[in-house]
């Protein structure tokens, strides 16, 4: 059934719904260490990342939007009902940012590109992503009455009784995610068209955030040459970071915990990186600064090339050194962040 209308500006202003998180604390470093070929060379800071994100916003489309009934968007209150009460791994994060931002999102870009492009999915059916009659999604609180899937209202309308011209007419152009592993085993979601699968146009890592504290996004968020640093949980991070993109064909990256977020791009040459300051999941709760899905839905507009997105610049850094010389903490079973010989890196 055709998807209730979707308000963009409503419903991207709502902030995540918190998350209680019970990690066991981070147990030691996975994957390879000693060595990092790349060309990063720098990285700097989008200081008015926010400006940036309330200007897109402000552009958006003040009437609703009609959704593709294939791609329903989530009531965030009744999904969090169906999703488990608290995190204690990388595959309960996983959960809650396929089935709450992530789902909005694609569902978000979706609708936006088919109003630009004068794509009507009022006309015509469709299933839910997850489950193929529907009922999953449903369950889970999306907006979807889960009413059979309709016949497309205007196929018997198509010349020469050409019922897939119609249907082909009414598709548009359909985002969603990928779910995959990285060669070292850490989850990832890709954003992809979903007729060119292969084609990565982003890329949401995720992390463990009982192994990176409040200080290790602080030192990743940095105005600075970039040294490769074992030491550093963030230099080791940003070497990641680095691969994925590169190994993925695409510039742009998100790295989330859920309760924390951050937005960043590659150069074409990958040399330098732009990287926001944090958000946290309430971001948008004043109703005065951004949310998070607000600026995830700039990012991945960014990241597909649309006339309002964000380019990458480059900024002499060089001066400024922040992974050269660096005092490695570990955060204990305790909760206490302590000073270490190593690092403590957990996906």
């Amino acid at each position: 059934m055709p998807q209730p209308p979707l308000s963009l500006e409503k419903y991207l202003a709502t902030s995540l719904p918190p998350v209680k998180e019970n990690f066991p604390a981070g147990g030691g470093a996975t994957g390879a260490r000693e060595s990092f070929e790349g060309d990063l060379k720098s990285i700097s800071v989008i200081s008015d990342f926010e400006a940036k994100v309330q200007q897109f916003v402000d552009a958006l489309p003040t009437q609703p939007l009609i959704a593709h009934p294939g791609h329903p968007f989530p009531h965030f209150l009744n999904v969090t009902r169906e999703l488990p009460s608290q995190v204690k791994n990388a595959q309960d994060v996983q959960k809650y940012l396929k089935q709450i931002p992530l789902a909005a999102v694609s569902a978000s870009l979706t609708a936006l590109k088919a109003s630009e492009d004068g794509v009507d999915y009022s006309k015509i059916g469709g299933k839910a992503p997850v489950d193929r009659s529907g009922k999953a999604l449903d369950a889970a609180g999306y907006e979807s009455d889960g009413a059979e899937v309709l016949e497309e209202a205007d196929a018997q309308n198509a010349p020469n009784g050409d019922k897939s011209e119609s249907a082909g007419k009414q598709e548009g152009t359909q985002y969603g995610w990928r779910f995959s592993k990285s060669p070292l085993g850490s989850g990832e979601f890709l954003l992809v068209d979903e007729s060119q699968p292969e084609d990565v146009k982003l890329v949401v890592r995720t992390i463990n955030s009982s192994a990176f504290s409040n200080e290790d996004w602080k030192e990743l968020v940095v105005d600075g040459a970039y040294d490769y640093n074992i030491k550093s949980k963030a230099s080791w991070y940003w070497s990641r970071k680095y691969g994925a993109t590169k190994r993925l064909g695409c510039k742009y990256f998100v790295l989330t915990d859920y309760q924390k977020w951050c937005f960043g791009v590659f150069t074409d040459d990958h040399t330098h990186a732009n990287i926001s300051p944090v958000m946290t999941f309430d971001a948008g709760k004043d109703g005065k600064s951004p949310s998070v899905l607000e600026a995830l839905l700039y990012w991945t507009r960014s990241a597909l090339g649309a006339k309002d997105a964000f380019k990458p610049t480059v900024k002499d850094v060089s001066s400024k050194r922040p992974y050269e010389n660096y005092q490695p903490r570990k955060k204990a079973a305790s909760g206490q962040v302590e000073a270490s010989n190593e690092s403590d890196i957990e996906e």
